[in-house]
């Protein structure tokens, strides 16, 4: 696949994130957790160094927050790279999902299905795992593929 840069979608696009603002309290909430435990002496030096690492990680991450998903004028972009044109799209929907974890536990997910032509005029459909706490909900999604597919 093509890779895209996010500015050829920047003309109106929308742009879908991990929450910013969920990973700065979660990374707030762990490290204010990792210094209650090292004051009150629940956890030694190393145990509280490594919480606060963590804390500390997911405030970062909160403050790279990378593109996930770009919906714009010139397609579907997916962690960088074109996923289709508008040229190419046939349709897409967000549906709910069930697996088991690993560890043989049921979950739920939401996947963005994505139908697309290749170059040769085969069908495909690309499913684009959504994290839950983004920064756009399901209607936006659809509502920017909806404007720019036509």
């Amino acid at each position: 696949m093509p890779s895209t840069t996010t500015n050829e979608f920047s003309s109106g696009a929308l742009v879908v994130r991990e929450s910013k603002r969920f990973n700065y309290v979660i990374g707030a909430a762990i490290i204010v957790f990792g210094v209650v435990m090292a004051l009150i002496g629940a956890a030694g030096p190393i145990v509280a160094g490594i919480i606060l690492l963590a804390g500390i990680g997911t405030i970062i991450k909160g403050w790279r927050s990378p593109v996930i998903l770009a919906i714009g004028p010139g397609g579907i972009q997916h962690g960088g790279n074109l996923v289709t044109g508008w040229d190419r799209f046939v349709r897409a929907q967000v549906r709910t999902e069930e697996f088991r974890s690993t560890r043989g536990i049921d979950q739920v997910r939401q996947v963005l299905l994505v139908q697309h032509y290749d170059e040769q005029g085969n069908l495909y459909q690309r499913k684009i795992e959504l994290p839950e706490m983004r920064d756009h909900d399901d209607s936006a999604i659809i509502a920017a593929i909806r404007a720019f597919s036509g």
